[in-house]
């Protein structure tokens, strides 16, 4: 059952028009997944960042170039990926925005969609892909072959900060190949 769902949730780019359920969805599921691991005020600092104008630009400029994936189910939006391009470096693509709500974790949605945005950064020339996972995700992300090159913060609105973790994953042609299609089920 569980893979079923996975497998037939519907991956397609996020419109503009999703914005707002992208927030939510994003500021929902950091709430209810991330409470065994930071504080209700960093929670509270990180859902402020969500609605924040940064994030929401960050995001609208990602559905403007067609970066930030959606997964639906029963016509219902149940996780989000996406990924950018480093920051200043050519072979860097930062994968980003990987939410999944809370009824659904566990099913293998999350997974599928990171690979879906991992294949359109390979798509796109990347060879090393990175992320700066909160602490409750690095678990996850080491998963999927990332490995932690260090710790940090990150800082959000008012001062506030995140511990996470920096992480990459250097992929190659067949991890391509292979990613886009397991991700898009076509394998």
């Amino acid at each position: 059952m569980t893979d079923e769902i996975a497998s037939s949730a519907e991956l397609r780019p996020i419109g503009p028009d999703d914005l707002a359920e992208v927030r939510s969805l994003h500021a929902t599921s950091f709430r209810v997944l991330a409470s065994h691991t930071f504080s209700e005020e960093e929670i509270a600092a990180f859902t402020e960042h969500v609605y924040s104008l940064p994030y929401t630009e960050a995001l609208s400029e990602a559905i403007e170039r067609h970066q930030l994936l959606g997964a639906w189910y029963g016509g219902q939006l149940v996780g989000t990926a996406g990924w950018t391009p480093g920051d200043g470096n050519h072979s860097v693509a930062r994968i980003r925005w990987v939410f999944v709500r809370p009824l659904f974790t566990g099913l293998g949605l999350g997974g599928r969609l990171l690979e879906a945005a991992e294949a359109a950064a390979m798509r796109a020339g990347f060879e090393i892909l990175s992320v700066e996972a909160p602490l409750n995700a690095a678990e996850f992300f080491a998963g999927f072959g990332y490995e932690t090159s260090s710790h940090g913060v990150r800082t959000l609105s008012r001062g506030q900060s995140l511990a996470v973790a920096y992480m990459r994953k250097r992929v190659d042609e067949q991890a391509s190949a292979e990613a886009e299609s397991q991700a898009f089920g076509k394998a």
